[in-house]
């Protein structure tokens, strides 16, 4: 029977249990473990955390003769407590020793000593009101908060943390070298009573598609007892799992607004009108209510936001869109909550709120829930938060600079507070490195796709490169890929502006194209990812075939003296081990639905350079890597993997080759394309770097110091997953004809992946929020939502429509009809 932890005060505690503070007992270990490969495992996984007291904290491992359990000795006893938050970690992918058929997947498991003892409370006498210490001392009422996600700041954490309580202690661990979080923190609770409450209400909270695993730091899950050597080896349990998501028709919003925000009245009607507008889109609103402080009385429920939707089912669809947005630069945080307490009025209380449809009462109060715990913001009742992320598939109105705004706006655009503002500032500003003389007859230049990650690096480039001689418009929609993050640091620049379109809307190119005068277009905008193109092959061809149909018919009207159209070296079809590289007159044979869209799109500017003279210029260019990139695809993918010190998932067998191009040494290309290039010519931009898909997880590996010269390394690293319906096995291109232009390949695969996998290391985490779901083997995108394949297959939203499709294909026949001289 175990034995559960006791307490002492200190000066009780034997000189024994002082060395069982530094020890703790691991089950579940690779069966090719050895004493020093654990050791190593706590000492990389330690060092250069900010709650460690020096490096290497892990000073002995000693395996058991029949390897069943090792025993750890560390440092101090607060370097024990964090190692004891690795519980469930994978220290590598081979089944455990102790017999678990799957223990290497579900990881090490860790536990105490049974006669370890738990030091008393922690003196207060450091302890001053109103202030939260950053350092958290081991005692009885220390928690640890584990599986946070890694982009979730430390304001944002402390939010989640003190809705059931006031803070006495809190420390996030980070990475003192990249002040990166690692999912891991550690609180205590001036309430010594919150304790336990806060365990129970927090453990298997549901934070985007993870749960947090919580518990008491210095106890663990489970006390061992009951072997030899004091130890049992009864595997530590992961926190419990909340159940399936809570119904209502009430969310709660967290990290959305601060005092000072609602104390000014113009601002407070702003937000309100913000928040009502964003919430409208996903169903009817029946209710908002947003706390005001009242001073000098404190206001607990101010910071958070109430909504009441007419159904549950707007509620859920609000919840998903919304969570994990950025709202004045804050992540947004979203809950159900409880709608009996709504109906009361018991959620806040506050000096004014806006009823929709009621005119606002000015003096409306409530039971204050936040003094009883049974009904708090965050009850046992409501455990499931979301933080997500997602990006509005609405078109915005053009916002420039972003942070002017439109009292009177459309329901149709995005809220310049929904944007991130923070981690750009940090990254490196990348360019290419070519400049030539300007063209004369470009001066307003339409860069569609913008925000995407090719198109990021260009106009970068341009607006950067040739200040005083072009304006760039960067036109994106916006889509689940992008990130205005790509080109936050030219807001400031005179030359550049962002406008928000789709190229699927006539209205919406016309309008960029009259307004600022466009004279030449460079088309990077599609639907890009291959692996998405085999379930959803409709947007494809929309985005794709049709939106660069209509950027020609419009560039042809408006008279664009330029039009720029990026396809890909897929056109071309597979290329045999021993065949030789495709020239740009090569025969056109695509093999999956994005490379037939691409192709497709190609036959539809070549019918405009002949039938209209539209001058047009087609690029197609091998596959390009480098910072900026969507986590979708193979190599930042992997790299987030490693990141997190999960597996790398590799189609098939891994056998299929890629010729991989450095994003400057594409963006130099373009560059000299754009000024150099020929009207009604083709531009193969090739690059000698030909590598395999299985290569390629090697040398990622190896950056990571990993291990992976033999099968048996390689295994515990790489899992193959099933292929695409059809892979092509390679692609080979000639690019003899954009050589005589001059440019030439200046970055090596090895300097480029070295410089890539840095840049996502210190921002891949961030930069587009949530990414989670992308990261999974299969994830599905519809519209601009991303569901792992499990979730997409629970769904029960059906197909679609003999209705809606004829309404797709009518709304295309508007376009027909406008372009022809008729009315809409």
């Amino acid at each position: 029977m175990n034995q559960p932890a006791g307490s002492a005060n200190a000066s009780a505690l034997k000189p024994s249990n002082s060395r069982q503070a530094k020890r703790l007992f691991v089950y579940n270990f690779p069966a090719a473990s050895t004493d020093d490969s654990i050791q190593d495992f706590f000492n990389l996984q330690l060092n250069h955390l900010n709650v460690i007291s020096s490096s290497d904290p892990c000073i002995s491992v000693q395996i058991s003769k029949d390897r069943t359990f090792a025993l750890c000795e560390f440092k101090t006893p607060e370097d024990t407590t964090m190692a004891l938050a690795l519980d469930g970690q994978s220290m590598e992918a081979e089944d455990a020793s102790n017999g678990a058929s799957n223990g290497g997947h579900s990881g090490i498991k860790i536990s105490r000593p049974k006669d370890y003892i738990v030091p008393a409370q922690s003196d207060d006498a450091d302890y001053q009101e109103g202030v939260v210490s950053n350092k958290v001392k081991d005692g009885p009422h220390k928690i640890c908060v584990a599986q946070i996600p890694v982009y979730l700041t430390e304001e944002q954490v402390m939010d989640l943390l003190s809705a059931f309580g006031g803070l006495k202690a809190f420390t996030l661990v980070k990475d003192t070298g990249t002040d990166q979080s690692k999912g891991i923190a550690f609180c205590e609770y001036v309430d010594p009573d919150t304790t336990d409450p806060a365990v129970e209400g927090l453990d298997g909270m549901e934070i985007a598609q993870d749960h947090l695993k919580v518990k008491k730091a210095c106890v663990g899950i489970q006390q061992a007892s009951g072997l030899e050597m004091g130890v049992n080896a009864m595997s530590m349990l992961a926190g419990t799992s909340s159940g399936d998501v809570e119904q209502g028709r009430v969310l709660m919003l967290l990290n959305m607004v601060t005092p000072e925000e609602l104390m000014d009245p113009q601002e407070y009607e702003e937000i309100q009108e913000d928040v009502h507008e964003e919430c409208s889109k996903y169903g009817k609103v029946e209710e908002l209510k947003i706390p005001r402080p009242q001073p000098p009385k404190e206001n607990k429920g101010v910071g958070k936001i109430f909504v009441k939707y007419d159904t549950p089912e707007s509620a859920q669809k609000a919840l998903r869109a919304l969570a994990g947005r950025k709202f004045a630069d804050r992540t947004v945080v979203v809950t159900f909550f409880g709608e009996e307490y709504f109906d009361v009025d018991a959620c806040v209380k506050w000096s004014a709120f806006m009823k929709i449809g009621i005119p606002r009462v000015p003096e409306l109060y409530g039971h204050d829930i936040t003094k009883e715990p049974s009904a708090g913001p965050l009850a046992p009742s409501t455990r499931t938060i979301y933080i997500m992320s997602s990006t509005a598939s609405s078109p915005l109105q053009e916002l420039s600079p972003i942070s002017s705004r439109s009292r009177r706006r459309s329901s149709t655009v995005l809220n310049p507070r929904f944007y991130d503002n923070t981690i750009w500032q940090q990254a490196p500003v990348l360019v290419g490195t070519t400049k030539f003389e300007a063209l004369p007859d470009a001066r307003n230049i339409m860069v569609t796709g913008g925000a995407g990650f090719i198109a990021c690096w260009f106009v970068r480039h341009l607006t950067l490169t040739y200040p005083d001689n072009y304006r760039i418009f960067s036109f994106d929609k916006l889509d689940y890929c992008a990130s205005l993050n790509n080109t936050r640091i030219l807001d400031t620049a005179p030359n550049f502006t962002f406008v928000q379109g789709d190229i699927t809307s006539p209205a919406d190119v016309r309008r960029c194209l009259r307004t600022h005068d466009i004279d030449t277009i460079v088309h990077f905008a599609a639907q890009s990812h291959v692996d998405l193109s085999f379930g959803n092959s409709y947007q494809f061809t929309n985005t794709n075939v049709y939106g660069t149909h209509v950027l020609l018919e419009s560039a042809k009207a408006h008279g664009v003296k330029k039009f720029i159209h990026i396809s890909t070296d897929e056109v071309y079809g597979e290329v045999e081990d021993n065949g030789d590289d495709l020239g740009e007159t090569s025969l056109l044979a695509p093999t999956n639905p994005y490379s037939a869209s691409k192709a497709a799109a190609e036959m539809m500017v070549n019918a405009y350079w002949k039938s209209f003279k539209l001058p047009v210029i087609i690029v197609r260019a091998n596959n390009v890597y480098g910072p900026h990139q969507f986590p979708e695809k193979i190599i930042p993918k992997f790299t987030m993997l490693l990141h997190r010190g999960r597996k790398l998932l590799l189609h098939g067998d891994g056998t299929p080759t890629r010729r991989y191009l450095y994003a400057g040494d594409i963006t130099d290309a373009l560059d000299t394309i754009f000024h150099k290039g020929a009207v009604g010519q083709i531009y193969n931009i090739a690059s000698k770097d030909e590598v395999s898909n299985k290569d390629l997880c090697r040398r990622l590996l190896r950056l990571y110091g990993l291990p992976a010269n033999t099968p048996e390394e390689f295994k515990r690293w790489v899992e193959h997953t099933e292929d695409r319906p059809f892979n092509d096995h390679r692609y080979a291109t000639d690019g003899t004809k954009l050589a005589r232009l001059g440019w030439r390949q200046q970055t090596s695969f090895e300097e480029g992946l070295r410089i890539t996998v840095d840049w996502y290391r210190r921002f891949g985490e961030v930069w587009w929020g949530d990414i989670s779901r992308i990261l999974t083997p299969f994830p599905v995108v519809e519209g601009n939502e991303i569901f792992t394949q499990e979730e997409h297959d629970a769904l029960d939203e059906g197909t679609q429509t003999e209705e809606d499709e004829e309404y797709v294909w009518n709304d295309r026949a508007l376009y027909h009809l406008q372009a022809s001289g008729g009315t809409v």
